[in-house]
């Protein structure tokens, strides 16, 4: 092969590679210009839809209903006739009283729950404690008592037990029938 040879070819390859890559070239080029088109068409779909939106929301009125204020009206007017009629009353003179209540007036039911929850159950506690108080009073003034008793009766035993080792026969048995009479009368 010669080298005119081989550049025919060159050019026969090149001119072909040449035309392929010219055509692949269009291709894209109208693939992209249908793209093109069909973005500008979203476009204007978009831009269209975005106007209509800002026609309608532009036209759109917020209409709040008027107030019913015929209760409010109603309710100034009878108060207001009410306070008119306190005025025009004469004033009520105010009257001192002492009294002294068992049962409240008012508030009826708290005080019964102060009284009966409170108060009642206190009352027991103190009586209760005045009552041993006064038991346990009464206990220790008897143990005195008894104590002053057992002294007093050991005083005694001691004295007659010195004077029966003292006695001669005839006092004992003067002593022995005081003891049998004592007995006796114990029974």
């Amino acid at each position: 092969m010669s080298s005119k040879e081989e550049l025919s070819m060159d050019e026969l390859t090149l001119k072909e590679v040449l035309l392929e890559i010219l055509e692949d070239h269009k291709g894209l080029k109208s693939f992209m210009e249908d793209q093109q088109q069909s973005i500008n068409d979203r476009d204007q779909v978009i831009k269209d839809l975005i106007t209509g939106f800002e026609h309608k929301f532009s036209n759109i009125e917020i209409v709040a209903p008027k107030p019913d204020l015929t209760e409010v009206n109603n309710t100034l007017t009878t108060q207001l006739t009410e306070i008119h009629q306190t005025l025009q009353r004469k004033p009520v003179p105010i009257t001192k009283q002492v009294r002294f209540l068992l049962f409240p007036e008012t508030n009826t039911e708290r005080y019964y729950k102060i009284t009966l929850g409170r108060i009642l159950p206190w009352t027991a506690v103190v009586l209760m404690a005045t009552y041993l108080f006064s038991l346990g009073q009464q206990w220790i003034s008897d143990l005195q008592s008894t104590k002053e008793q057992e002294i007093e009766m050991n005083t005694s035993a001691r004295a007659w037990n010195n004077l029966y080792k003292n006695a001669n026969a005839k006092d004992k048995k003067i002593l022995d029938k005081l003891w049998q009479k004592n007995l006796q009368s114990k029974k």
